[in-house]
C-alpha cells in the first residue's frame, strides 16, 4: 500500500480510539471493558499482529455493533485480504457514522471501501414491494444495507419473497470489480401465479419410446442368426461323427471302449446334441422377442397406454444349456 494510504489508515485507528475511549462520569464497567479491548486491538494493529487484532475486534463486534468497531474491523480485514468482509463492515460503519466524526476518518473509510470493491462484486438490488424479504445465497440482506450486497466473484442466487407466498428467483454471475443492478418484482410474480391455468389432473403421460421395440427386434434377429449358425455347425458335427463311425469296426465302442477314436466319436455326438438344444432355445427366444416387439408396437404405440412401458431381461445358463428371460409391462 502506498505511504499516504498507510498514514490515513493509522489516523483512522487513532481517531477511532480517541472517540471510543473518552471517559465520562456515566461510564459503566462494560464501557470500560470496551475501551480497554479497543485499546488492546489498536496496540495489536500497531504491532502489525493482524490476526490478533481481528480476534479482538470480532469479539467487540459481537457485543457492540458500533460504527467505530465496524470501521476498524474493516481496516484489519483489508490487511488480511478478506475483502468481502471488509466491504461489509466498512459500509456498515459509513452508514452509521456519527455526524461529529472527523472528515479524515470518513475519507480513509471511503478509500478502504473502494479498494475492497476492486476484489469483489457489488450488487444493488431493488425489490417490489419494498418490504419484501431478499435473500442472496439463502442469507437475508439486512435492512441497513439498503439493497447493496458484496459478493465473492462467481455464481450466486437471489430470491425475493413477499406476503402471500410470492417468490421471485434469479441466478447471476459477478466478477471482481463488477457493479450490477437487479430488479425483482414479487407483485408481478403473484399476479402471474394467480392467473395461470391449473395443470390437468394426474401426471402427464410420457411419450412412448421406440427403444423397447428396437431392443426386442435386435434380440430376435440375434437369436435367429445364432440358431442358424448353431445348426450349420451341428451339421459339421454330424458329418464328423459319421466319418469316425465309418473308421471303427462294429462294436468297437461297446462296453466302454476307450480308444481315441471312440472318444472322438462320443465328443462329436455330444456336440451335435448340445448344439441342437442350443439352436432350439435361441430359435424360441427369437420368436418370443419378435412377438413381444410386435405386441409393443400394436399395444403401446398405437393404443397410447396410460403408463410408461417397461422392459426387463435376464440371462441364465448351466452345464446343459442357456436361456434369455424377457419381461415387462405394456
Amino acid at each position: 500500500m502506498q505511504a499516504p494510504m498507510k498514514t490515513r489508515l493509522a489516523f483512522l485507528a487513532v481517531a477511532l480510539l480517541l472517540s471510543a475511549g473518552r471517559p465520562c462520569h456515566a461510564e459503566t464497567e462494560r464501557e470500560v471493558a470496551r475501551s480497554l479491548a479497543f485499546a488492546d486491538g489498536i496496540e495489536a494493529m500497531e504491532a502489525k499482529d493482524w490476526e490478533r487484532a481481528e480476534r479482538i475486534f470480532l469479539g467487540l463486534w459481537a457485543e457492540w455493533q458500533s460504527y467505530d468497531v465496524a470501521l476498524t474491523l474493516g481496516q484489519i480485514e483489508l490487511k488480511l485480504e478478506k475483502y468481502r468482509d471488509a466491504a461489509e463492515h466498512i459500509a456498515y460503519g459509513l452508514r452509521h457514522i456519527a455526524p461529529r466524526e472527523d472528515p479524515a476518518v470518513i475519507d480513509a473509510a471511503n478509500e478502504g471501501l473502494a479498494r475492497a470493491k476492486t476484489f469483489i462484486g457489488t450488487v444493488r438490488i431493488t425489490v417490489e414491494p419494498p418490504d419484501a424479504e431478499v435473500l442472496v445465497d439463502d442469507v437475508t440482506i439486512p435492512a441497513w444495507a439498503d439493497g447493496e450486497v458484496f459478493l465473492e466473484p462467481g455464481e450466486h442466487r437471489v430470491r425475493a419473497r413477499a406476503g402471500g407466498g410470492a417468490v421471485v428467483e434469479e441466478t447471476f454471475w459477478v466478477a471482481a470489480g463488477d457493479l450490477r443492478a437487479l430488479y425483482l418484482n414479487t407483485e408481478e410474480a403473484r399476479r402471474t401465479a394467480a392467473t395461470a391455468p391449473e395443470p390437468p389432473s394426474g401426471s402427464p403421460r410420457a411419450k412412448p419410446s421406440w427403444v423397447p421395440a428396437y431392443v426386442l427386434g435386435g434380440v430376435s434377429a440375434a437369436s435367429l442368426v445364432s440358431s442358424v449358425v448353431l445348426r450349420a455347425s451341428r451339421s459339421n458335427d454330424a458329418k464328423e461323427a459319421e466319418r469316425l463311425h465309418g473308421q471303427l469296426s462294429p462294436g468297437a465302442c461297446v462296453d466302454g471302449g476307450a480308444s481315441s477314436s471312440c472318444s472322438a466319436l462320443l465328443g462329436a455326438m455330444d456336440r451335435y446334441d448340445r448344439k441342437g438344444v442350443a439352436a432350439d432355445v435361441t430359435l424360441a427366444i427369437g420368436g418370443v422377442a419378435a412377438a413381444a416387439a410386435l405386441g409393443y408396437v400394436l399395444y403401446v404405440v398405437l393404443d397410447e397406454p396410460k403408463e410408461t412401458p417397461r422392459l426387463s431381461g435376464s440371462v441364465g445358463f448351466d452345464r446343459t444349456g442357456a436361456g434369455v428371460f424377457l419381461g415387462g409391462s405394456f
